[in-house]
């Protein structure tokens, strides 16, 4: 899902590749997306965050536990830090445990996942 998200941001130019990050449980995911974007990848969610202004997350609702709230709050995240959630059926306070003010949410669809949405 992030990827639908990602991917048109870095094509279309928005965002450089050299300045994206990306953390996923399987490195095999990260490694193809790093190979198809040309973005960085990382070894765990904190450095993945650190220094962030957006942090897009996609995980399944049920891996929004505690330990991964923890992991978010090891980052140094920005004050001004963007949590843009891919993310159904969780509150904006469930998002809130994370440290984030600032929260979107989205769900990707055919336009967004061709740059036009």
């Amino acid at each position: 899902m992030a990827q639908a998200v990602l991917k048109p941001l870095v094509m279309t130019g928005l965002q450089p590749p050299e300045k994206v990050s990306v953390f996923d449980v399987s490195m095999n995911t990260m490694e193809q997306v790093q190979e198809d974007l040309g973005v960085n990848i990382s070894e765990n969610i904190g450095d993945c965050m650190d220094g962030a202004d957006l942090v897009i997350c996609a995980v399944k609702p049920q891996n929004l536990t505690k330990a991964f709230w923890d992991e978010c709050l090891k980052a140094n995240l920005r004050d001004d830090a963007i949590f843009l959630s891919v993310i159904a059926g969780k509150t904006i306070d469930t998002f809130r445990a994370g440290g984030f003010e600032k929260i979107v949410r989205s769900m990707p669809n055919t336009p967004a996942a061709i740059g036009q949405g």
